[in-house]
């Protein structure tokens, strides 16, 4: 699991519902493939077309090759005057814990949810669990804050309160 983000872009031959789901299937089909990429790891796609696209959206097409759980999103491409026409972009975004695991970093979790820190253990997100915010910061170099906005600001106080040396976040 190499990923934290990867984009790439396809353009259509006409705007028909078929040529932008072919198209957005191919470009999400390479680009996984040729990252030895699967489903779980895969956190979030943002898909945008350009005004000339408009008979399908691109997302629709990805949910078909099994992404239906992954949350995707849809948005317009800006119109520069010189930009490509009928193109399809996609930015697919991956876990910062599976990429930082993956390289022998030490990631410990820490979550008021039982369920949320079982599954990035499942996953291989996380390597430890800590019982409390202070215990999952203590002694660390770096600590990332994957919260709602509205509690970064107390969560970044409390981690360098615990001892942490810089802390930022994916909000």
């Amino acid at each position: 699991m190499r990923l934290l983000a990867l984009r790439g872009a396809i353009t259509c031959d006409e705007n028909t519902k078929s040529a932008i789901e072919s198209q957005t299937q191919r470009l999400v089909g390479e680009m996984l493939e040729r990252n030895a990429l699967g489903h779980d790891d895969i956190v979030s796609m943002i898909f945008t077309a350009t005004d000339d696209l408009t008979a399908e959206f691109p997302a629709t097409a990805a949910r078909a090759l099994g992404l239906g759980d992954v949350p995707l999103l849809c948005a317009r491409e800006l119109g520069i005057e010189h930009g490509k026409p009928r193109c399809i972009r996609v930015l697919i975004g991956g876990s910062i814990g599976l990429a930082l695991a993956q390289r022998e970093i030490e990631v410990v979790g820490f979550d008021a949810s039982a369920e949320r820190l079982a599954r990035a253990r499942e996953l291989g997100a996380v390597g430890s669990i800590a019982a409390s915010l202070d215990a999952a910061v203590a002694g660390a170099d770096l600590v990332f804050l994957a919260v709602p906005v509205g509690h970064i600001a107390r969560l970044a106080v409390a981690a360098f309160d615990a001892g942490a040396a810089v802390v930022t976040d994916v909000g």
